[in-house]
Order: C-alpha cells, then sequence, then structure tokens
C-alpha cells in the first residue's frame, strides 16, 4: 500500500498481463470480493483449520477511516459458479461491499 501516486502508477506498468495465465479457465473474483469486503476467510468443509485446498484464513483489511476504499479486480477468465447458493453470495458479497463503504465504477 502506498499513498504515492507515482508508485502506484509504476507497479501497474510493471505487471505483465499474459493471456491465459494461471492455467485454468475460471476464476474467483466473487470470492476474491468477498473476502476484500468480509474478511472471514473459506473454511470449505468446515473443520476449522483453514488448511485444506482452497481454503483462507480469515484476514480482515484495516481500512483507514479516511481512505477511499477503492477495489481494482483483474482477471483473465469467468467467475467459478460451483457455489452451491451462488445468487445469495452474490447479494451478500454486494451488500458487505456497500457496507463498509467500498466504491465501484462500472
Amino acid at each position: 500500500m502506498t499513498s504515492d501516486v507515482n508508485t502506484f502508477a509504476k507497479t501497474f506498468d510493471n505487471v505483465a498481463i499474459l493471456a491465459n495465465s494461471g492455467g485454468d479457465l475460471k476464476d474467483a473474483q466473487l470470492e476474491a470480493l468477498y473476502q476484500i469486503a468480509t474478511g472471514l476467510g473459506r473454511d470449505i468443509n468446515h473443520d476449522g483449520d483453514f488448511e485444506d485446498l482452497g481454503e483462507l484464513e480469515p484476514q480482515p483489511l484495516n481500512w483507514r477511516a479516511d481512505a477511499l476504499r477503492l477495489v481494482i479486480l483483474a482477471t483473465d477468465g469467468p467467475f467459478h459458479k460451483s457455489c452451491p447458493n451462488l445468487k445469495n453470495k452474490v447479494l451478500r458479497t454486494k451488500n458487505k461491499i456497500f457496507t463498509q463503504n467500498i466504491q465501484k465504477t462500472l
């Protein structure tokens, strides 16, 4: 994180974007946005250890009170549709982003 606009811009200039990078077609954009908004982690099998493949330990973001909460999402594929309650997760993610005052642009 930086407050220096030039450092931020230089970092983006150095990002290499490769076609088909990552090796698979679908990405976890919805999960990423949900984690940014909640920081709750992901325990797929509900065993409480966050150590299994695809699981994430809880890591809440500590936004400054005066920060512009902005998320830039870059991806090379469509999102996974494997969530059994996809519509509910989309709505929960949207609500969490709204309550965290994260800005969006279309």
